[in-house]
C-alpha cells in the first residue's frame, strides 16, 4: 500500500532543540505541516525575546520557553503530538531525542551541537544544523553518509551567535523555512545534499561549500566524547547575557511553592532538573550567590 506524503509525515516526529529566534519559526512551520514535535529548551522567556521570537507574548515572560511554545502550538494544531522539556540537553538526558526521526538544531552554542552530532552518529539519525547572525544564515544537513559536524568545527567557543550579535527576523524566517523544507525531504526519503549553504538575506547572495571529511575526526571514528560526558562544562555563561547556568544535585522540592517547573529566588531561577540560572557579572559571583542560596 502506497502512503501519501502527508500520511508519511503524520507518523513522523521532529525534535527541535532550542526554541528561540530560529526555533520558534521552525517549530511553528513543522506544527502547521502536521508533524509531531519534541521541543527542548533550557531557558525562560525574557522581555527582549518578544521582538523576534514569534511564539511569545508579554504574559509569557519568565515562563519556560519549551512549555509556552508547546501550549501555543497545540492551540494552532491540536491533532499532532507535542512533547516539551524545559531542560538543558546533556549526555545524561540525551534519550529525550530517542523518539525523534530527525533532530533540528536551533541552539545558540557549539557544545550542544557537538552533543547532537555524537548522538545522531551513534544512532544513525539525521540532523540539520541551522544558525543565523544579523542578515546571514548557515544551514547544513547531516545524514551520516558524509562529513559530520566535528569535521568542520573543532572548538566549542569562539563563534558569534544570534544572542551576541543579533539576528534579523527575515533571516530567522529564511533559515527556519529552509531547515523545515530539508527536514521534510529527509523524512519522506528524498535525497538532500550535504554541502554547507550560506545565505545573505540583504544581498540575496547564496553559496554552497563542499566540506571534506576530516581524517582525524574523533566523532567519525566512533569516539563520542560529548555523548560519553568526557567533554563539556557544568558552569555555562548564556550567550550575550550576564546569566550563568549551574547544574548540580539540588532538592527542587525544598524550594518549590506549587507544581511549576521552576522557582525564582532573588537573582536565581531554579529548575526542576537541578539547573540554576544565576544573574551575575562573572562566574565567581554566580557561584557565590548560588552557594549562599542553595547551600552547595
Amino acid at each position: 500500500m502506497k502512503y501519501s506524503r502527508q500520511e508519511i509525515l503524520s507518523k513522523k516526529t521532529v525534535a527541535v532543540v532550542g526554541v528561540g529566534t530560529i526555533g520558534t519559526v521552525t517549530s511553528a512551520l513543522v506544527n502547521k505541516l502536521g508533524v509531531n514535535l519534541i521541543l527542548i529548551d533550557r531557558d525562560v522567556v525574557e522581555i527582549h525575546n518578544l521582538e523576534n521570537q514569534i511564539l511569545y507574548a508579554k504574559e509569557d515572560v519568565d515562563k519556560p520557553k519549551a512549555i509556552v511554545a508547546a501550549e501555543k502550538l497545540r492551540d494552532v494544531n491540536p491533532r499532532i503530538k507535542i512533547e516539551s522539556f524545559c531542560e538543558d540537553l546533556t549526555f545524561e538526558n540525551i534519550d529525550l531525542l530517542d523518539k525523534a526521526d530527525i533532530v533540528l538544531d536551533c541552539t545558540d552554542n557549539l557544545e550542544t551541537r557537538f552533543l547532537i552530532n555524537d548522538y545522531c552518529l551513534s544512532k544513525n539519525k539525521p540532523w540539520i544544523y541551522a544558525a543565523g547572525i544579523k542578515t546571514k544564515c548557515t544551514l547544513m544537513n547531516f545524514t551520516g553518509k558524509g562529513v559530520c559536524f566535528r569535521c568542520i568545527f573543532k572548538e566549542t567557543t569562539g563563534l558569534g551567535t544570534c544572542e551576541t550579535e543579533g539576528i534579523a527576523n527575515q533571516t530567522a524566517i529564511a533559515v527556519g523555512s529552509l531547515q523545515v523544507k530539508n527536514a521534510l525531504q529527509i523524512l519522506v526519503g528524498e535525497t538532500v545534499d550535504e554541502e554547507m549553504l550560506r545565505l545573505d538575506i540583504m544581498t540575496s547572495k547564496m553559496e554552497k561549500i563542499k566540506v571534506q571529511k576530516r581524517k582525524d575526526c574523533k566523532a567519525c571514528a566512533g569516539e563520542y566524547e560529548f555523548l560519553e560526558g568526557r567533554k563539556g562544562t557544568k558552569a555555562i555563561k548564556l550567550c550575550g547575557k550576564e546569566i550563568y547556568q549551574i547544574k548540580e544535585t539540588v532538592d527542587f522540592n525544598k524550594f518549590k511553592k506549587d507544581n511549576s517547573y521552576f522557582v525564582t529566588i532573588k537573582n536565581i531561577t531554579l529548575f526542576k532538573d537541578g539547573r540554576a540560572l544565576v544573574k551575575a557579572k562573572n562566574e565567581k559571583e554566580a557561584r557565590s550567590a548560588y552557594s549562599k542560596l542553595i547551600g552547595n
